[in-house]
């Protein structure tokens, strides 16, 4: 499992694998991550985590 900067680097850079995306583990998980480093998540990278879904 990515550590949670990791997590917060791909949220950020929009790289978040689409299985991760997916996945209701990796969706729960990268939710938690984001929850507990608010201030570091980007909040524009956030808001296109969900295009990244359908795209």
């Amino acid at each position: 499992m990515a550590s949670d900067k990791q997590v917060v680097r791909a949220i950020n850079s929009g790289s978040i694998s689409s299985e991760d995306l997916v996945s209701r583990d990796g969706w729960s998980y990268i939710c938690k991550v984001r929850g507990r480093n608010f201030s570091k998540v980007d909040e524009e990278a956030w808001q296109r985590v969900p295009a990244a879904v359908t795209s």
